[in-house]
């Protein structure tokens, strides 16, 4: 069963905000980490010192504090979250006509790789060292995850990653000529 809800007085209250911003360099790093954006972060954590300063419940003990701050800052992240759905959900699409005085963009040029043939890429295959071809045919041509090569070359798991890299950069320098492709295949 759960204690009753005390309610603060002034002086907790005086006393919270006085402890609140040992704790902001912390819940800016989450905010910042959810929001994507420091001053969505920055609003964030100030709503966050706002609801637990309005609170009328009376403040956890110190070593509950921290976990309180960061559960209403996840609380009011998912809230701004569910409001923002709901009011892309109510908005309605655009008109006709405002869709038709919209310009769509122009279809550029097929990149030169979107022209590379079976025989272009089996020649450059083949222009790989054994090991590096043969990780790249096992996660590119027969879709097997880096632990199920890792599993069957008896090979660890990152040689695995490092390997498809490498391959990967050989094609394209294998590929370019043929395409006449140089600069764009050789960019990630």
């Amino acid at each position: 069963m759960r204690a009753p809800v005390q309610t603060r007085s002034e002086d907790e209250a005086l006393r919270l905000a006085k402890r609140l911003p040992a704790y902001e360099p912390g819940l800016l790093e989450v905010a910042r980490h959810l929001c994507g954006d420091a001053s969505e972060a920055k609003d964030l954590v100030q709503d966050t010192f706002e609801r637990a300063l309005r609170s009328s419940e009376s403040p956890p003990s110190e070593e509950r504090l921290r976990a309180w701050l960061f559960t209403i800052l996840r609380n009011l992240f998912l809230d701004r979250c569910r409001r923002q759905r709901a009011r892309a959900e109510r908005e309605e699409p655009l008109g006709p006509e405002v869709e038709e005085s919209c310009p769509s963009p122009e279809p550029g040029p097929e990149p030169s790789w979107t022209s590379i043939t079976t025989d272009q890429l089996r020649t450059a295959l083949g222009g790989l060292k054994e090991d590096f071809r043969r990780v790249y045919e096992l996660h590119e041509l027969e879709g097997r995850t880096y632990e199920e090569i890792s599993r069957q070359l008896e090979i660890a798991r990152p040689t695995v990653g490092s390997r498809l890299v490498r391959a990967r950069q050989r094609l394209r320098e294998l590929l370019a000529p043929m395409i006449g492709a140089e600069s764009e295949v050789s960019r990630d």
